[in-house]
């Protein structure tokens, strides 16, 4: 049996600390490119499962990461992309 399918994974949080929510839009970009270089006609489906600890004061509103989003998926009518992204809080259960 041939495998016609593969399971790429980038991390794009830091490994202490937290990124600046300023930043959020080119580091999600970056980690989209970072597959897509070397292999850019292989289909993907992209998922983001990540949450915030807490609400943000713009919440619910429109921000630069979700536009920044918007145009990884929808800017370039030749090529679109498919993401999953998580929605809501984390919810810590003590």
């Amino acid at each position: 049996m041939t495998l016609a399918h593969c399971l790429e994974s980038v991390r794009i949080l830091p490994p202490v600390g937290e990124n600046d929510p300023e930043l959020y839009g080119a580091i999600t970009g970056q980690g989209v490119s970072l597959p897509e270089i070397p292999k850019p006609k292989r289909k993907r489906i992209f998922c983001m499962a990540i949450t915030s600890p807490k609400p943000s004061p713009n919440f619910g509103t429109p921000s630069s990461w979700s536009a920044a989003i918007d145009q990884l998926c929808f800017n370039d009518d030749n090529y679109k992309r498919l993401m999953i992204i998580s929605d809501g809080l984390e919810v810590l259960l003590n």
